[in-house]
């Protein structure tokens, strides 16, 4: 993230400021509820990788929030994916397009294109930025994409 902070409406940095007291509170819960007790040693991997994803999620919120300028400008733009970003992606492979919003993983709905934050696509989503180019793993091979736009 760029040192000298960003512009934000209102709208925008209090959905930021809120996101981030909610997710701090609330990721404890969220983990304990998506891994279970009696984990095996993947799946502890697995909770300390996702951990390590939303600390600097966190992080990376924190310090926009605090070097961010607000305005009263109508235009919300976000520098990079957040939760509850709409995010157009490109299939590098095939040049289609695609439509995703980043979300909790209480709120998924697959048909709306609502993708948790937990799922491959949605790790890999959070904190690009348009025009970064990214790869994710699926059962049929690697999927190469790039952030075409990010609305909230």
């Amino acid at each position: 993230m760029q040192k000298e902070g960003v512009t934000l409406n209102r709208t925008a940095f209090s959905f930021l400021v809120k996101q981030l007291a909610d997710l701090q509170e609330h990721i404890p819960i969220i983990l304990d509820e998506y891994f279970a007790n009696g984990l095996d040693a993947n799946q502890l991997k697995r909770r300390g990788e996702i951990e390590s994803i939303l600390e600097k999620y966190l992080n990376s919120l924190d310090i926009l929030i605090t070097k961010a300028q607000v305005t009263d400008c109508n235009t919300v733009t976000l520098p990079f994916v957040v939760m509850g970003s709409t995010v157009t992606l490109e299939n590098v492979g095939s040049g289609r397009q695609y439509e995703f919003m980043v979300v909790t993983p209480d709120q998924i709905d697959r048909q709306a294109g609502k993708i948790s934050f937990l799922s491959p696509l949605g790790k890999a989503l959070l904190l690009k930025k348009p025009g970064n180019q990214f790869e994710i793993q699926v059962p049929r091979g690697t999927i190469n994409y790039k952030v075409l736009n990010i609305q909230y």
